[in-house]
């Protein structure tokens, strides 16, 4: 590849569109969800992002596989082609796409804008295609640039096919615009076709049987071995068709303006601009007619001249295209895509295959990591994009690190994305992160007053701060409105109740709340209690006289519940509270109530026993 110096204008633009510190400023990425989320749910763009992607991915694959070259790549000219075919062939479908649309469609505004910005993007890419990833081939092997430039405005410019052979041989405006457009582009042989097939009926009989012959007489096939005898043939026929312009081409006719054009006569082909839809086909037709042996490098002055001579005013378009075949620039071609475009894909696909092939060297590959990184907050608006978006970040030098910050400023809005979230996590090696996911969410359906799933969550996260507050505020809540536990006993049987007091400690009340309404379930619930007494420091303090006061219908329930030795266990549990935490005045009461009750209980065992 031919490496382009970097700039001092492009390294500066660069450095202005990054953030200094990138890995602690970053904007959340769904702080452009408006229309981005519009664009997403689109099939068609849907389409392009998820074939995309796996063009991306396993081109990826194929580089990471690969060794690299003496001059640092790791993909061959060939290969990266291949790549860009395939981005090529993807733009073209969604085109097909949305023309299919556009046939049925009742309002054809959205789907005509969105088919207008595909089909720039193909038309660009054809052109990086030729200039970027052909060029340093056709360089190397000293062939020309003519044929692939046909084939690019032929591809993009829409070259009438008449359809009404009836009408041409008496509507001259039908007749002579398609005429021309054929011989803009070089095919020469067709031009000839419809002249024999379809002869124009007011025109001179010689003159067209003439012209008819030289156009078949152009010489074709030039190849880098055989340039010299083509350039000779070459001008032996222009030569041939300026001389019969005198002979038989002497009055003014479409048939003359022809012969002047194929004659190398740019102020013809000025006068013909009338017939082009655009300047691309006045460059073609000044490459084929004066110079068809132009190499890469020298296509800059033919662009020149076909601006100027096509229109005074240059678009945003014009300026990209000039970047790519005068400039060969990819800086302007990448910035100014990204003007041009509503999303990333062009860039952050372009810019990918650009770093492999050398034309972004040194420290502008921080270029390519700008796009890539805006093109996954891009993807980041729509939840089902979040693992696409992830691929394009983890391509970056410091991939993890920025994946890491994108993922930490997502609020996930319901348990699918936050479990979406943490398989991101666990996938690209940030398990640190999915503490602060579980987190979030927790805290979000605490605020919807869903604090028994928030609990499943905290419980996930392993988090140690908000989980025994939120316990204690259930504890409280179930004082004055019992079914503030409702759901709670489901959580032991989906987690390890025993190995995580907090939890323990709230299934439990949960249980003897139940118990107290059901003969069946008190066995389990004095079992419960139990053990809960006999774990240190998992029942709130404030709340382990309440507990038992509780308890007490379980302790004069008819059948014994406790044995001599868990009711001991339940006397020493209470004991050692006092002593450490002493008695709220107001708790002194129900305090009582439970001595006597486990008092009762004990000496009713030593009977059982």
């Amino acid at each position: 590849a031919v490496p382009v110096p970097a700039t001092k204008t492009a390294v500066q633009w660069v450095t202005q569109l990054l953030p200094e510190a990138y890995s602690s400023a970053r904007q959340t990425p769904n702080a452009a969800a408006g229309k981005a989320v519009e664009e997403l749910e689109d099939p068609v763009m849907r389409n392009l992002i998820h074939v995309g992607q796996v063009i991306f991915k396993e081109f990826h694959k194929t580089k990471d596989a690969a060794g690299k070259d003496a001059d640092g790549t790791k993909l061959s000219q060939v290969d990266c082609i291949s790549v860009s075919m395939q981005y090529r062939s993807l733009l073209r479908s969604a085109i097909e796409s949305l023309q299919e649309q556009l046939r049925h469609a009742m309002d054809e505004t959205d789907i005509a804008d969105k088919l207008k910005e595909l089909v720039t993007m193909d038309l660009l890419w054809h052109l990086c295609d030729i200039f970027f990833l052909r060029s340093p081939v056709l360089i190397a092997s000293g062939e020309f640039v003519m044929n692939e430039l046909l084939d690019w405005v032929e591809q993009h410019v829409m070259v009438a096919e008449p359809a009404d052979h009836s009408r041409l041989s008496s509507d001259e405006r039908l007749y002579w615009a398609p005429f021309f457009k054929l011989l803009f582009v070089g095919r020469l042989s067709d031009a000839a076709d419809m002249l024999a097939t379809f002869p124009m009926q007011s025109t001179d009989p010689r003159g067209h049987a003439a012209l008819t012959e030289l156009l078949r007489a152009m010489p074709r096939g030039v190849t880098a071995g055989t340039a010299a005898e083509f350039q000779h043939e070459f001008q032996r026929w222009r030569q041939e068709a300026r001389r019969l312009l005198n002979v038989v081409f002497a009055r003014d006719s479409p048939l003359r303006d022809a012969c002047l054009l194929i004659s190398g006569d740019l102020d013809a082909l000025v006068e013909l601009r009338k017939y082009a839809q655009c300047w691309y086909e006045l460059l073609a037709a000044r490459i084929v007619y004066t110079n068809p042996l132009v190499q890469v490098l020298d296509v800059e002055s033919h662009c020149t001249w076909a601006i100027d001579a096509f229109s005074s005013e240059r678009t945003e378009l014009d300026a990209v295209i000039l970047a790519i075949m005068a400039d060969q620039d990819p800086f302007t071609i990448l910035q100014k895509s990204c003007e041009l475009f509503s999303t990333w894909w062009f860039a952050a696909h372009l810019s990918d295959l650009l770093l492999e092939t050398k034309w972004l060297p040194g420290q502008e590959t921080r270029l390519r990591e700008y796009v890539v990184s805006n093109y996954a907050d891009f993807l980041f608006c729509s939840p089902d994009l979040w693992a696409t978006g992830a691929i394009y970040v983890a391509t970056c030098p410091d991939g993890r690190e920025r994946l890491a910050n994108m993922l930490a400023h997502v609020a996930p809005r319901s348990d699918v994305e936050a479990r979406k979230l943490i398989h991101l996590c666990r996938l690209h090696g940030l398990a640190d992160l999915v503490g602060s996911i579980c987190r979030v969410r927790a805290r979000a359906l605490i605020d919807e007053g869903r604090p028994v799933p928030a609990i499943s969550w905290l419980l996930e996260g392993r988090d140690g701060v908000l989980l025994p507050w939120l316990v204690d505020k259930l504890l409280r809540d179930s004082l004055s409105d019992p079914s503030a536990l409702a759901g709670v006993e489901s959580l032991h049987t989906s987690q390890d109740a025993d190995g995580n007091g907090h939890l323990a400690c709230l299934v439990q009340v949960a249980a003897l709340q139940s118990a107290l309404q059901s003969d069946a379930a008190r066995s389990d619930a004095a079992r419960g209690l139990v053990r809960l007494a006999a774990a240190p420091n998992v029942i709130p303090p404030w709340f382990v006289v309440r507990l038992f006061s509780m308890a007490v219908p379980l302790l004069e329930n008819q059948a014994i519940l406790f044995s001599q030795h868990d009711t001991e266990i339940l006397m020493g549990a209470l004991e050692t509270h006092c002593l450490m935490h002493g008695v709220d005045s107001a708790a002194t009461a129900e305090l009582q109530v439970a001595r006597v009750a486990l008092h009762r209980n004990l000496m009713r065992s030593y009977l059982v026993r």
